[in-house]
């Protein structure tokens, strides 16, 4: 006995005993279930791609951009970011009827215009014009989209190769 609970020791009962074990009792996954509304991301070196990825779609946009914007402060994270295609999905967002989603990615591309590597994406892709051409961001009836779009326009002015 061991703490007043009767003890004896188990007999082991060998392949068919766990057979019938496993056919009698319920078994459940420990994970849940994904939920489609749910941002996968991935670390490390798949991140960037599967983050530009998810910029495409409308219900995990938003998400997939906050997260961008927190792993653009990481300058090797940025590099990754735009080598995925940062700046082509940045100029597509900026144009989006969602308000948040405006804002955000002009806050992108704001801070992308400050790395020497956004700035050479941000001339390549067009970015200028999707800031200052009709639809322009720097008439958008949102404050917060046309501050964050003066900003990238700023800091594109700055550089010599920006002005292009």
């Amino acid at each position: 006995q061991r703490q007043g609970l009767p003890y004896s020791k188990e007999v082991p009962q060998g392949m068919a005993a766990n057979l019938r074990l496993m056919q009698t009792h319920e078994h459940r996954l420990l994970s849940r279930p994904d939920d489609e509304n749910d941002l996968r991301l991935a670390y490390g070196a798949g991140m960037a791609s599967k983050l530009v990825a998810e910029l495409g779609n409308d219900a995990l946009a938003t998400k997939a951009l906050r997260q961008a914007l927190h792993a653009m402060a990481d300058p090797q994270l940025l590099s990754s970011l735009l080598a995925a295609g940062l700046i082509p999905a940045l100029n597509t967002s900026v144009q989006n009827e969602d308000e948040g989603l405006r804002s955000l990615a002009a806050q992108g591309l704001s801070h992308a215009a400050r790395h020497p590597l956004g700035l050479r994406e941000m001339v390549a892709h067009a970015s200028v014009d999707v800031l200052v051409v009709e639809p322009a961001t720097l008439a958008d009836a949102s404050e917060e989209v046309r501050r964050h779009g003066l900003g990238a326009v700023i800091e594109l002015a700055r550089r010599p190769e920006g002005c292009r």
